[in-house]
């Protein structure tokens, strides 16, 4: 087991895979739970977990505990005000890089979302309180038109859960009527694009731009939990 404890939000799969690993010389044996999955609740659920082999051998039993618990999330499985700690316990995502700086300390990892490669970062003041989520997109492409599909991948994705934005602006500088297409006019740092959705409990921003380099994000920004003042 690589984990005694599993804190699961309710509705989530349970992979046992995800937990335990086991191997042995015929190469055929799989890992095996004894006890109540109906995780349809919040509670406690003790599992035991073994591996088989082809043959009906089976390894010592070793005990893991599920978690359920109930939260009403704001982005992914993580609430805004959540400790670093928190956040990582529910996050599906492993491997996770904790860095602290003066003013906020990050949580990152390498996922996907909305289509494209991203670099997830979770970012906590110096209360340990979670005040923004970033996703910063790590595609790279010869063709800058495909940027562009990448930016529209994500705008898709975000006006499909979140609605109409409250701001949908496209800058475009004095060579941007010169260009042949978007990508062009993106290679050359002709054109930016800013949208915003405002909630009730946060500010979602989805922007790019070229600045030696395209740079795009789409952003979560807590109305209630903020990042800790220079001082």
């Amino acid at each position: 087991l690589n984990t005694p404890e599993v804190f699961l939000n309710l509705g989530d799969e349970f992979n046992v895979d995800d937990y335990a690993t086991s191997t042995d010389a015929s190469g055929t044996q799989q890992i095996k739970i004894d006890g109540d999955t109906n995780f349809d609740s919040e509670g406690e659920f003790l599992l035991d977990v073994y591996s088989e082999d082809a043959s009906g051998n089976t390894s010592e039993v070793k005990n893991i505990i599920v978690k359920i618990e109930k939260r009403n999330c704001d982005i992914r499985n993580a609430q805004f005000g959540d400790s670093k700690d928190v956040v990582e316990r529910y996050e599906e995502e492993k491997g996770g890089v904790y860095s602290k700086g003066k003013v906020s300390n990050t949580l990152s990892y390498d996922t996907t979302a909305a289509g494209v490669n991203v670099k997830l970062i979770y970012a906590f003041n110096q209360n340990d309180e979670l005040f923004a989520v970033v996703y910063a997109v790590v595609e790279d492409h010869s063709n800058f038109n495909e940027y562009y599909n990448d930016f529209q991948k994500v705008e898709k994705s975000l006006t499909e859960k979140y609605g109409k934005p409250n701001v949908q602006d496209v800058y475009k500088s004095s060579l941007f009527e010169y260009c042949n297409d978007m990508g062009e006019a993106i290679s050359l740092g002709q054109v930016a694009f800013n949208t915003k959705w405002e909630l009730d409990n946060m500010t979602i921003y989805h922007n790019m731009k070229n600045d030696n380099g395209v740079q795009h994000h789409f952003n979560y920004v807590s109305k209630e939990y903020e990042e800790t003042k220079d001082t």
